[in-house]
Order: structure tokens, then C-alpha cells, then sequence
């Protein structure tokens, strides 16, 4: 967070709810979006490092709202295992070049190596061409950098956690040389942690049918996603509009509504023109995560192992136990 937020005071209100607040110094020379990849490393420590308790870590921007149910849903429904090392987002942008040729949204990394037989879902393995630093691709099958859309959200396992902790000379060099005043999306560094140490995005879709979307790279046939399905990449419509899209889908096909995992509430509004935040961008917000709350209910989405109904959550990070 931003060292001008009362932190004090968001720690009290949040006490009751296991929320903790904290302030994420600038760092000279880096954009603010270098606390965007340094944010999983912070919580990692401060939740106890190797020794914590959780299972996932949920990563988003400050206008990413999260349903807990549905995550665990995503997660329990595909026997997802949070030793091994899992990233998992379904929106992401793939670009071939620095800043140029990039698509999004991408449902499916193409780079992952089948699964071995009989396993329907597996941490996505990078063949080694995949993993030089750089832009070194010359031996990849895709050369692409792959990255997650940070509005729509990112999952760590923690096995993911403790492999990008695992030197604690790697990571942090890696983010301060990723995200620099010229490159300054936050977003690749997350991504380039996992790829160098072999890891990509772990396939969402069954098998057939990921290979299906991921022959279409890098402009993919998308048939379903689970981040964000609403929003397009750097969306810049109003959240008014993005709650009156989301109330038609709840009515439309309430079952596909409650596969969403994260919400992108698009708050860019405020730093791009003057708008009141309490009267133009909270309404709106609000009636989203109250949206999500009642079509939990509906559903009764209480019955995933672990979850309970109608839980959102929103902010940078926060932690699940699956």
C-alpha cells in the first residue's frame, strides 16, 4: 500500500475480518509498480515463510474483487495440489516482443508440456528452451513472454511461493532489473519468476480442449474464462457499466456466472478524470461484491470443501486454505 493510507486504522477495521494492512516503500530509481511484484514475497514472509498455513495466495490490484467460492471451486475441482508449483490465470497478455505485438486476453499458455498419462491437471511445465532469460526464445516453440493481467487477478500455490523463495538472491534482483521506469508493468515480473525456474500457467480447461484454444495462439478461440471473464484487457469502461453487464450475465445463466473467480472493477477512471470516488466509483463496487454475495447464496456455494457461502475479498493479497 501507499505510505499516505492510515494504515493503523485499516488494520482496526479489519482486525475483526483476519485482514492486515501495510505500507510498501518506494524504491529509488523503480516505478510504484515495482510493490505490484514485490507484494507475493512481502506476504510470503510475513505469513511465515516455508512454515505458513495457507495454501494459496491470491494476488490482485486494489480494483480486483475476488469470490472465495468460486476460487475454491476452480481449485477443489480440479484436485489442484498447492505443494506442487501451481500459477494459475486465464487472462493473460502474451507478447512477442518488448511492449509490442502483445495479445490479450489469453485463456491458455501454449508452452506447457502435456501431463503425464492419467493425469487430468498439472503444474505447467516449460520445455527448457522456454526458460533463458530475456528475450532469449530462439529455442522456445513460442516465443512469447507470458504474463497474467493484474486486474483480473493471480494465484500462487505455495509450493509455487517456496520455489521463488527458495534462493533469496533471486527473485528480488529479478523484479528490480524487470520493472524499471521504461518497462513498467508490475505484472511481467510475476510471471518471469516461475518461467526461468521452469513453470508457466497451469492449464484451467481439460486437456483436449486447452489444446484446442492454445493451437489458436496467440489469438486465441476463447470458449470460457474464470479471471475477469467481464472486462477486456486496459478496459476503460465505467464500473457502472461492468455492474450492469455482470447483473445481465446473474440472470441470463446464473451457473456460468458463479465459475468467476475475480472481478476487475476498473477504478482507472479516477487517476484519468475527476470523479468524486465516493459518489462515482464506490456505488458501483459495492453493488458487485453485494452481486457476487447474493448469487453465492443462490447457489448454495457453501458446499466446496473449505469455503463458505457468499465470501468476497478484495485488495493486493490475501491468503486461502483449500
Amino acid at each position: 500500500m501507499d505510505a499516505n493510507l492510515d494504515t493503523r486504522t485499516l488494520n482496526a477495521l479489519g482486525a475483526p475480518y483476519n485482514e492486515t494492512f501495510s505500507v510498501s516503500p518506494d524504491i529509488p530509481g523503480h516505478p510504484h509498480t515495482i510493490r505490484h511484484a514485490l507484494t507475493p514475497m512481502y506476504t510470503y514472509d510475513a505469513l511465515g515463510g516455508a512454515n505458513g498455513t495457507y495454501s494459496w495466495m491470491l494476488l490482485g490490484d486494489d480494483d480486483t474483487v475476488w469470490s472465495l467460492p468460486a476460487v475454491l471451486r476452480l481449485i477443489n475441482g480440479r484436485g489442484l495440489n498447492a505443494e506442487e508449483p501451481h500459477m494459475l490465470s486465464d487472462f493473460q497478455y502474451h507478447c512477442v516482443r518488448e511492449h509490442f505485438e502483445c495479445t490479450a486476453p489469453v485463456a491458455v499458455d501454449p508452452r506447457c508440456k502435456p501431463c503425464p498419462a492419467g493425469v487430468a491437471y498439472c503444474p505447467c511445465r516449460l520445455p527448457a528452451g522456454c526458460t533463458r532469460r530475456g528475450w532469449n526464445y530462439r529455442e522456445c516453440p513460442y516465443k512469447l513472454r507470458a504474463s497474467p493481467y493484474g486486474g483480473a487477478g493471480l494465484i500462487f500455490s505455495i509450493g509455487m511461493l517456496r520455489l521463488l523463495a527458495r534462493d533469496p538472491h533471486f527473485y528480488l534482483p529479478l523484479a528490480l532489473d524487470t520493472v524499471v521506469p521504461e518497462a513498467a508493468s508490475g505484472d511481467v515480473a510475476l510471471a518471469e519468476g516461475a518461467r526461468l525456474l521452469g513453470y508457466g500457467f497451469t492449464h484451467l480447461l481439460p486437456a483436449d480442449e486447452a489444446a484446442r484454444v492454445a493451437a489458436g495462439s496467440p489469438r486465441q478461440n476463447i470458449t470460457r474464462r474464470f479471471f475477469g471473464p467481464h472486462c477486456l484487457f486496459n478496459d476503460g469502461r465505467h464500473p457502472d457499466e461492468h455492474l450492469r453487464v455482470l447483473q445481465e450475465w446473474a440472470t441470463r445463466d446464473p451457473a456460468a456466472f458463479r465459475t468467476m473467480v475475480s472481478v476487475h472493477v476498473r477504478v482507472r477512471i479516477v487517476s484519468t478524470r475527476y470523479h468524486n470516488l465516493m459518489r462515482d466509483v464506490l456505488p458501483a463496487y459495492r453493488g458487485i461484491v453485494e452481486l457476487l454475495v447474493n448469487m453465492e447464496g443462490e447457489g448454495a456455494a457453501g458446499s466446496s470443501r473449505g469455503g463458505g457461502g457468499g465470501k468476497t475479498a478484495a485488495g493486493s493479497a490475501g491468503r486461502l486454505r483449500g
